[in-house]
């Protein structure tokens, strides 16, 4: 009896979710710049064995972005990646804050430093083991034409080494072509997942840092971006590859991480969502799909095991 009320609430949330996302009226606005100007955010420390096949990559793209724009992101002066990045001409920014840990406060320190003397149209932020498709900035430059103001790209897998691997890609494919896909479609906030993607230049130089510091900094972009009714968008074209794990220690590790900064995230910005909600926002399907959030599925698992 217990198991079936835990299921029958799981379905009537994933029902309510999904009947409320649909007409959501956060679109953007078509944008006219020529030539845009973008900058390429990399934190690599310790980078030197994968960073290479990033800058060749970021070399081959079929619409430039010149080397004057890239920002490699390293802790140490000495560090063997620094001597990669200058034979690409890319920028080296040595961090200060060492004692600040996390991804977001790197990116922070260099978007502090950016923003005192020049201004981009648009942010890419990628790892250092990333690789970039041939057309991916080409393929973006259409999502940042269209006017989001975050553009999300389809992340493939870089390394088929093994089972644990291809499982852990797999996950990524299922929150973009289950997930992202259909939220882009009905103008409902997508979910950044890790890196390749784009933040408008117009929010970054409006802030002037990265406020982003949480375990999952990508997580909180995408509950910042609901609440202020920042335009987002999946670009399947924009292809980008990505080392997984291939080990079972390395993989769990990251599975705890995540869910660990999902709350983490969640706890910061989900009571301001929640007084935010309103029938009348044109953002509200995306605010009421934060809001209920996992919680169906959450319902359904609790059910299934107490059956």
């Amino acid at each position: 009896m217990i198991s079936n009320i835990f299921i029958i609430i799981g379905i009537v949330l994933f029902i309510s979710k999904l009947v409320l996302t649909q007409f959501n009226k956060n679109k953007p606005t078509k944008i006219n710049v020529d030539n845009p100007n973008y900058c390429i955010l990399v934190p690599a420390r310790n980078e030197s064995h994968v960073i290479e096949d990033l800058l060749h990559s970021i070399k081959s793209q079929t619409q430039k972005v010149p080397f004057e724009n890239v920002y490699i992101i390293v802790e140490d002066k000495n560090d063997p990646t620094t001597k990669i990045a200058k034979k690409y001409n890319a920028n080296i920014f040595i961090r200060q804050k060492l004692e600040l840990k996390r991804k977001g406060y790197a990116l922070m320190e260099a978007i502090e430093f950016i923003t005192k003397t020049k201004s981009y149209d648009a942010y890419f932020i990628f790892d250092a083991d990333n690789i970039l498709d041939k057309d991916y900035i080409k393929e973006m430059n259409k999502s940042f034409m269209n006017g989001y103001d975050i553009g999300i790209g389809y992340r493939q897998i870089k390394n088929k080494t093994n089972s644990i691997a291809l499982s852990s890609h797999l996950i990524f494919t299922l929150v973009n072509e289950l997930s992202n896909k259909n939220r882009s479609k009905h103008n409902i906030n997508c979910n950044c997942s890790g890196t390749g993607f784009y933040i408008t230049g117009k929010l970054i130089n409006k802030l002037k840092t990265y406020p982003f510091h949480s375990l999952t900094e990508d997580y909180e972009i995408s509950l910042y971006a609901c609440i202020n009714n920042l335009t987002t968008t999946y670009n399947r074209n924009a292809l980008f590859y990505d080392e997984q794990p291939t080990n079972y220690k390395t993989y769990l590790k990251q599975r705890t991480r995540w869910v660990k900064g999902y709350f983490e995230a969640r706890k910061i910005y989900i009571k301001e969502i929640r007084r935010s909600l309103d029938y009348k926002d044109k953002n509200y399907g995306s605010k009421i799909s934060t809001v209920i959030g996992v919680q169906p599925l959450i319902y359904l698992l609790i059910g299934v095991l107490l059956l």
